[in-house]
This record gives C-alpha cells, sequence and structure tokens, in this order.
C-alpha cells in the first residue's frame, strides 16, 4: 500500500531467465523496470504494431553529429512514456563516439517508489 491508503494499480510482466528455464510472473517496481528496458531498447518504428513506439536512435540519440543533452532529452522522454514511470532525475549520458554507443544512468520515480536505470544505447 502506497502513502495515504493509495493502492497503485497492478502491473505484471514476465519475466525469463538466461540459462536456466525459468519463466515467473512479476510485478511492481521489478515490471516497470523491465518496461523501461524494453522501451530503451526498441528503435522507433521498430514494432509493427505501433511505428511510434521506441527510442529514435537514429534520429536524437546516434545519428550524424551527436548532441549528448539531445540524446539525454530523447531516452528520459521514452522513459517517461512508460506506465508508472512518474519523473526521472540525476540522469547521466556518457558518449563513447569511437564505440558508437550512450550509456544512460538515472533514477526513475515510479508508483512504487524509486528504482535505479542503467542502460547502453549503440
Amino acid at each position: 500500500m502506497g502513502p495515504g491508503g493509495y493502492h497503485p494499480p497492478r502491473m505484471e510482466t514476465w519475466s525469463a531467465s538466461d540459462g536456466d528455464v525459468e519463466s515467473r510472473m512479476v510485478s511492481g517496481a521489478e515490471a516497470v523496470s523491465q518496461r523501461v528496458g524494453q522501451q530503451l531498447l526498441t528503435l522507433r518504428a521498430e514494432y509493427f504494431a505501433d511505428r511510434t513506439i521506441g527510442l529514435p536512435y537514429l534520429a536524437d540519440v546516434l545519428g550524424a553529429n551527436v548532441d549528448v543533452a539531445r540524446a539525454e532529452r530523447a531516452i528520459t522522454a521514452e522513459i517517461l512514456l512508460v506506465e508508472g514511470v512518474q519523473s526521472v532525475s540525476d540522469a547521466v549520458v556518457t558518449l563513447d563516439d569511437r564505440a558508437r554507443r550512450i550509456d544512460y544512468a538515472a533514477t526513475c520515480h515510479t508508483i512504487y517508489g524509486p528504482i535505479p536505470v542503467a542502460q547502453t544505447v549503440g
């Protein structure tokens, strides 16, 4: 139960682990964390059923003339689209130009409390 007797909606998704065959239902902060990761690993227009979902990788993240501030805004905006995420703070973006990747770390404030996010894009 959240503050003031508030009951956040139940959020569930599946989790599978590598190596051992294990599938289990996850909920709460773990489900939100998993969805954030999925959102950041999906490229814009990659999902055939909804072409608006996903990170605008070539346009705003690692296209020509990378702008770290623009990449941070694009990644943060994608995170904020995830159900259950209320805000993002403490974002740190590191560009590795030679490897053509960005490392992103932040704290997501969710309806279940804060969760850390660390993702490499690229």
